[in-house]
């Protein structure tokens, strides 16, 4: 959802994000007030990120769309000049998200499908957010891309103990 991306940028790309701090809300939302990511989403808004729609809302709620979360990541990177797109579809991509697509396919965090579209008003996969995030921060999926990452924990929901307390690092990353 447009919250749980929210929270992963001010977690893993953003220098400075406190979990929990009161940002205000920068975008003026009207949908934010008390959801459980309204710390990152004001963060992100507040580091010109994530923008809301124009009724004034950011539906923290709703699944993002594979040219919003291209858009997003690609204001985190730096956007690059539109050189075209060649998908068989690339006319259905909204004008305020060409250059973030094109950003994105053109670095090689996001690709087309087989049949040559890019299918950009789809809900984006959660394994297509973490190429496109593992893409963003470097990381690859081998056991190099792996190191050095630690466990998070919330609220101890995250936790990799079993209820003796001890930890299970067998299937630890």
């Amino acid at each position: 959802t447009r919250g749980q991306v929210a929270t992963i940028i001010a977690r893993a790309c953003l220098e400075g994000f406190v979990e929990g701090s009161d940002y205000g809300n920068p975008g003026n939302y009207s949908d934010v007030g008390s959801h459980w990511a309204a710390s990152a989403i004001a963060y992100c808004s507040l580091r010109g990120v994530f923008a809301g729609y124009e009724d004034g809302t950011f539906r923290p709620d709703r699944y993002i769309s594979r040219q919003e979360l291209a858009t997003v990541v690609a204001r985190l990177a730096g956007v690059q000049a539109n050189q075209g797109l060649t998908f068989t579809d690339s006319g259905v991509v909204a004008s305020w998200a060409v250059t973030g697509v094109y950003t994105n396919v053109s670095i090689g965090w996001v690709n087309g499908y087989e049949d040559n579209t890019f299918r950009p008003l789809q809900n984006i996969t959660r394994a297509e957010t973490v190429k496109i995030f593992n893409g963003y921060l470097g990381r690859g999926v081998d056991a190099k891309g792996l190191q050095g990452l630690t466990e998070y924990v919330h609220s101890r929901l995250a936790s990799n103990t079993s209820g003796s307390g001890e930890e299970n690092k067998e299937y630890m990353t």
